[in-house]
């Protein structure tokens, strides 16, 4: 299964017996959706065969991202993920998700982590609750991080402090990434 938002339009292509979805460009609500879709129905048609996710994307909206990782740790299948060119951001959270010994990396991808960000508009009160409220998501993004690597929270802290970029042999040393994939099957 193919997921890209593309000017508003869906693409999808490939059979759910592939049992891999390909998410590539931003993390929105359409692509949540979709992906969370794609997750369901291939629990439902094989609840225990693991299923493929291969991301390459610079990112997006945090609450699709956790709409995202929600279902992945709620269904049965276990998730492999692969990181294909990039996951920055809120893809490289999603990576983080897969099942711990299958989150692979292709020779050239690399990750990026950075602190959370908001768009907020609007009053000064009403800024000041989204601030309150991206401080709350980025304390439980670090936690998961904590919990997928073998990072401690104020390495953690460093890393997200600007944009960092995470090579594959880095990504393993710190405990994000299982290997760096040679064949895909």
């Amino acid at each position: 299964m193919f997921i890209q938002q593309d000017d508003s339009k869906q693409q999808q292509s490939a059979s759910q017996q592939d049992r891999i979805i390909y998410v590539v460009g931003e993390i929105n609500e359409c692509v949540a959706r979709d992906v969370v879709v794609a997750l369901l129905e291939m629990q439902k048609n094989d609840p225990l065969k693991e299923i493929t996710m291969i991301l390459d994307s610079y990112g997006g909206e945090i609450d699709s991202m956790f709409a995202i990782v929600d279902m992945m740790e709620i269904i049965m299948p276990p998730v492999r993920t692969i990181c294909l060119g990039k996951a920055m951001s809120a893809a490289a959270i999603i990576f983080l998700y897969g099942q711990k010994g299958r989150r692979f990396m292709t020779r050239h991808s690399r990750l990026m982590l950075h602190q959370a960000s908001s768009f907020s508009h609007g009053t000064v009160s009403d800024i000041v609750i989204d601030t309150e409220e991206i401080k709350f998501l980025q304390e439980q993004i670090i936690q998961e991080i904590m919990k997928r690597s073998k990072l401690k929270e104020k390495e953690i802290r460093s890393i997200i402090d600007r944009n960092t970029y995470i090579r594959p042999d880095k990504a393993m040393e710190y405990g994000m990434c299982d290997g760096i994939i040679q064949r895909l099957g």
